[in-house]
């Protein structure tokens, strides 16, 4: 359905990889996440 207008669609997947995890440092502590609590 969002394809079918003419707005973009905004992204729906994230993807959390544990080896990029040195690329969100800072956006993990601004959610308040730990890496322990994601992945375990």
């Amino acid at each position: 359905m969002l394809a079918g207008t003419a707005v973009a669609p905004p992204q729906l997947d994230e993807f959390l990889m544990p080896s990029d995890a040195k690329f969100r440092v800072a956006d993990m502590a601004a959610l308040g996440w730990r890496e322990a609590d994601v992945y375990g």
